[in-house]
């Protein structure tokens, strides 16, 4: 399926087009073969009339190596090399693949979640900003951390109890950086898995300019709040601003979210 939207090719950047395939049931293109690739460069003119570069499904993962968005081998590939970028669009002008970068317009397909031009060992489907599955456990910190999505702000410290845990408490900059990286940052990540800006809730709340833990932990661990805060508010860990750099405080700089009846995208719990 080409993407359109009243009849006219529907040029996006990369994140909402994987989203939009989401929706439609569906998922961005792989490419397994030549023919697979010289096809799609053919069926990119034949159905909107020009030569044009198309989000593929490919992306950066969290160990620096290529993959595809419907889990299927990256077993094939056609690089243009002195092309820069995390993902990658297919250019029916010369059939190569470039890097791009994720905020750019281009065209794009979506194929059916049978994908019938490949075979996948499943298929889950997994967003750029693809987190850690599972409790995972930090040996510098000798505890467990679990990442989940889209809680409301005055749930989450219930729902980690329910996981046998508590909204994570941070006691040292290494801690901090290991919850900072708990989903994956190739690309720009400043915004979550659906679309709105990226934060991570954790169990802290500033009391009379200091960070109290939920858990009942000391308080001995601080660093300074990249924006306005007041008392009462959680605290949330971001690693990009607005404009995918680096926050002026750095990755993993905090900030902190004053609505209780606010969606956290990701909410980290803690156990031992």
């Amino acid at each position: 399926m080409y993407a359109k939207v009243n009849g006219t090719a529907l040029a996006t950047d990369w994140r909402t087009a994987y989203f939009y395939c989401n929706e439609q049931q569906g998922t961005l293109l792989s490419i397994h073969n030549t023919f697979q690739n010289n096809l799609l460069a053919d069926l990119q003119k034949n159905v909107t009339g020009y030569d044009a570069e198309f989000w593929l499904g490919a992306f950066l993962d969290a160990n620096g190596s290529w993959a595809w968005t419907d889990d299927t081998p990256f077993d094939y590939q056609r690089f243009q090399s002195s092309a820069n970028g995390d993902f990658a669009t297919l250019d029916s002008r010369d059939r190569l693949w470039k890097k791009r970068t994720m905020m750019q317009n281009k065209n794009f397909f979506c194929t059916s979640s049978v994908l019938p031009m490949s075979t996948p060992s499943n298929l889950t489907t997994q967003p750029p900003q693809n987190c850690r599955d599972g409790w995972q456990y930090s040996p510098e910190t000798g505890f467990q951390y679990l990442v989940l999505y889209d809680t409301r702000v005055s749930d989450a410290e219930a729902i980690c109890q329910s996981q046998g845990g508590h909204l994570a408490s941070i006691h040292s900059k290494a801690e901090n950086d290991f919850i900072a990286g708990l989903c994956c940052e190739n690309g720009c990540d400043n915004l979550s898995h659906d679309g709105d800006l990226g934060w991570y809730l954790v169990g802290g709340k500033l009391i009379n300019g200091t960070v109290q833990w939920i858990d009942g932990s000391p308080s001995d661990y601080q660093q300074n709040s990249c924006y306005g805060y007041a008392n009462g508010n959680w605290l949330r860990i971001t690693n990009y601003d607005l404009n995918c750099n680096f926050t002026f405080c750095g990755r993993g700089s905090w900030s902190f979210e004053g609505y209780d009846w606010n969606i956290a995208p990701y909410t980290i719990c803690k156990k031992k």
